[in-house]
């Protein structure tokens, strides 16, 4: 990375915090965002598997393997 390279990811201000984080699922069919900058609640380690799971159950219910 440059010298301004962020450490943490994406800025951390208030409005991309719970809910109001990146969604796993982004407009373009079939691309998904996990990480501990995608998800819902939680930080770090915790939010990346959050994360991880959320795209998995979307990806899970678009191809009806759920049940």
């Amino acid at each position: 990375g440059g010298k301004d390279a962020s450490i943490i990811g994406l800025s951390q201000i208030i409005n991309q915090t719970g809910n109001d984080r990146l969604s796993p699922k982004l407009p373009i069919e079939g691309l998904y965002l996990v990480g501990g900058d995608a998800g819902g609640w939680g930080i770090g380690t915790e939010l990346a598997a959050k994360s991880a799971l959320m795209c998995a159950e979307q990806i899970m219910e678009k191809k009806d393997l759920l049940s």
